[in-house]
Order: structure tokens, then sequence, then C-alpha cells
């Protein structure tokens, strides 16, 4: 069948699209299934992206510009980065209220792979998404600043069963439960290169060591729910998730998670 894609937002114009699905796009190894934004502004409200393939960003390509996804489902898309999408350097995405599910990347990245852009992500839902490499949920090279929104079930073959961060990454009020990576960190990988913090945030059955930092200064974790009231295992205290000897879990919750 011929290769196709649905949109393409060049620099300086505008799209906004509400209640559609888009499904099936296949642009081989090219860069966006569905939608590329080349620099635009992109606005989707209640928009469905399904079974869309591309190299690079499986559903969309934010090559640059700024890309608003509000209530709006992507699932079983496919890219050997960003099976779901793809936000390059120049780029804005801010997500609020949206699934991601089955989504999945050949290398990095199962649902978003952050790619030096800013990203902002609220009140949404990450449910088994793969990476064969890093970072079944998210791999982050950029900005990114997470709250209230839960990731769970996600696997990546190689390390960050959840997130790989190797830049700057804020979690707040989030729950990360039941992710894997074959290799480690089945919830958070943060490479050396990396700043994370965490904080009124949830960690319960994530595989191996469930967070770990493999620099040498120490990250800011304190206040989170381990999934056990004494705290964290590894390096830490109890028998909850395991993080390692460079994750300041201090003042740890232990009357359960916040987040129900």
């Amino acid at each position: 069948s011929p290769l196709f894609g649905f949109f393409e937002v060049n620099t300086g114009g505008s799209l906004t699209l509400d209640n559609l699905t888009l499904n099936g796009g296949d642009v081989g190894n090219d860069t966006g299934g569905a939608l590329v934004n080349e620099g635009g502004m992109v606005t989707l409200n209640n928009v469905t992206f399904s079974n869309n393939h591309a190299n690079t960003g499986g559903a969309i390509d934010n090559e640059s510009g700024s890309l608003t996804l509000i209530d709006s489902t992507f699932e079983n898309n496919q890219a050997d980065y960003g099976g779901a999408i793809d936000n390059d350097t120049g780029g804005t995405l801010s997500i609020s209220g949206s699934t991601f599910t089955g989504n999945t990347a050949d290398l990095d990245g199962g649902a978003i792979h952050n790619d030096g852009g800013t990203l902002t992500v609220t009140d949404s839902i990450f449910t088994s998404n793969t990476a064969s490499r890093y970072g079944g949920a998210l791999d982050n090279t950029g900005l990114a600043v997470l709250s209230g929104s839960t990731f769970s079930g996600n696997s990546a073959s190689w390390s960050g069963g959840a997130i790989r961060n190797t830049n700057i990454l804020t979690l707040t009020d989030s729950v990360f439960s039941g992710n894997s990576a074959t290799s480690s960190y089945g919830s958070l990988y943060l490479t050396s290169s990396s700043t994370t913090t965490a904080h009124n945030s949830c960690f319960s059955g994530n595989s191996a060591t469930s967070v770990g930092f493999t620099g040498t200064t120490m990250q800011d974790f304190t206040g989170n729910w381990w999934g056990a009231a004494d705290g964290p295992s590894g390096s830490g205290p109890g028998s909850g998730d395991a993080v390692n000897n460079r994750i300041s879990y201090a003042s740890f919750l232990t009357t359960g998670c916040p987040h129900p």
C-alpha cells in the first residue's frame, strides 16, 4: 500500500483538530506517521492516534513550534524513536489529560522521545508502552516537567522501564508502578549528565533497582512513597522499591501513596 501521512504544518502555520481519529498513517523511513509540525502552532483536543508508523515519531514529529495535546489518546503507534511522539530541539510539547497505551519504539522512547525539546505533562496516563533500548514510556534528553501522571506496566529491554533521563527532569504527584527493565532501573534510569527531582510521588512494584543515578551527586527524591512504610530498599533502610546510593530518599512517606 502507498505511504501516507495526514497533516504537515509549516513554519508560521496553525492547525486545530477536535474530536477526530487518525488511524493507519505510515510514512516509512520519514518522520511523523500522522502529523509533522515544522514550526507552527498545533492544538489537538480529543484526538485519537492509532496504528501509525514512522522512523521517528510514530504518530507525531514536532520538529519545532508548539504542540498542545488535550484529552487525547495514543495507542499502538510505532517508530524507532518516539513510538507515539518525537519532540525535537526547538519544539514545545504540552500534554494534559491524555493516555498513551501500547506504543512501541524499536530503539528509545516507547511513547515519547523528547529529543532536546521542552515537555510538560499533567494528569496523563502511560501504560504498557515498550522500548527496545531505553525509556519504555519516555526518553528525555531535553527539559521535562511531569505532574499528576501515572506510569504503569511500561518496559525497556535495556534500562529505564518507565523513563530514561539524560538532561533535566522534574516529577511531582505522580505514580510509577509495575514498570520493568531487563538490564537495570525498572522505573527511572538517570544518567550521569542528568539532574532529576521527584516529590510527593509513588514508586512500587518496579523491577530490579527501581531508581538509579549513574553520576556522583545526590538526586533529590525526598518525600516520596516507596511501596512500604519502612522506605526504599537497596541503598535505603526498608523493603520498598530499591534505589541506588545516589538517591536522596529522606522524609519518605510512611502511610501509603497519596494518589489513589
